[in-house]
């Protein structure tokens, strides 16, 4: 099924606002306005970051730290047990961030 999701969306992507999107592609946020004005991030990861910028600054370097204290609970396509905190999918490499996997192969639970 993710497979299906990620076609589509490749689709739908390429003429929408999802073709700047660089959640799995890797950013460098320089600020809380860079990361508002000029990113396009899928809504999960950016409220995250945002709330790490607002807290600790622009500096991301304790970024896969920060995303544990959301407790976002997840399933992954292909694990069958739930994940908690996005730090699991998220790294930092010498600044910028990237998710380590394409949203759609994440199913969050709504609290």
């Amino acid at each position: 099924m993710a497979a299906t999701t990620r076609q589509a969306g490749a689709a739908m992507a390429a003429n929408g606002v999802w073709a700047h999107d660089v959640t799995t592609s890797g950013a460098k946020v320089e600020s809380l306005a860079w990361l508002t004005d000029d990113l396009v991030i899928v809504p999960k990861p950016f409220r995250r970051v945002a709330d790490h910028i607002r807290l600790f600054g622009p500096s991301l370097a304790c970024l896969p730290a920060c995303p544990a204290g959301g407790a976002d609970e997840f399933f992954v396509a292909g694990q069958g047990d739930s994940v908690v905190g996005l730090q699991h999918v998220v790294e930092v490499t010498n600044g910028p961030f990237r998710m380590t996997r394409p949203i759609e192969d994440l199913v969050f639970v709504e609290k």
